[in-house]
């Protein structure tokens, strides 16, 4: 089980290294005590998504994480509520995430905790990326229901992936040191419309499901 093997003491395993006291002195692969990897681990597969409940927001969150590990824009896109894409344009969506999937593809996601709202319309998935890099991060999600089931108004990898990506764009030969004050400006503008639109659904569902309580 990817999302267990590399956190979970395993029997027989008591002794350990002197050096990486984190990993057994059999060659299991351990996390180490501040949360690093011992090694990179291997990309999710449909069996990973499958162990969250299906069409429950953390689903939708694998499935999306899924799809950016093996490269999917298409199926990337779908796992967003459709207003996502006419904030930021589809381009940018997908390229944003074509610009972080080599980190992506580097990190062992978890969720660590799911919250939906008393309505059961909105809810917040909260995830840890584990890397070999450092001590583990956290992202979150925000999700609303649809009829066509949960789908992201807002992430905080999206939001961060969006300056850099347009900035890269826009900027000549590509390289972001040479990016215009016009070129930053815009980046910055549409992780700023994707907040703004995330704000919006929250608050016009907040008011939506008040509205029918009161019915």
């Amino acid at each position: 089980m990817t999302l267990v093997v590399a956190s979970v003491i395993l029997g027989g395993c008591a002794a350990t290294s002197a050096e990486h006291p984190g990993v057994p002195v059999n060659g299991v692969t351990r996390v180490l005590a501040d949360g690093r990897l011992v090694v990179d681990p291997a990309p999710l597969t449909l069996q990973d998504v499958e162990r969250q409940p299906v069409g429950s927001p953390g689903y939708t969150v694998m499935s999306l994480l899924f799809w950016a590990q093996w490269g999917s824009p298409a199926n990337i896109v779908a796992e967003y509520d459709p207003g996502v894409a006419r904030a930021v344009e589809v381009s940018n969506l997908m390229g944003a995430w074509e610009a972080i999937r080599p980190s992506i593809l580097l990190a062992l996601p978890k969720i660590v905790f799911e919250r939906s709202n008393a309505a059961g319309n909105q809810a917040f998935v909260g995830l840890q990326l584990e890397t070999t890099s450092g001590p583990p991060t956290r992202q979150s999600f925000v999700l609303r229901r649809t009829a066509q089931g949960w789908r992201i108004v807002y992430d905080t990898l999206l939001a961060g992936a969006l300056p850099g990506y347009v900035v890269e764009l826009l900027a000549p030969n590509g390289s972001t040191k040479s990016a215009t004050a016009a070129a930053i400006r815009i980046g910055v503008s549409d992780a700023a419309a994707y907040r703004a639109y995330w704000a919006q659904k929250i608050v016009s569902g907040s008011q939506n499901a008040v509205s029918l309580e009161h019915r």
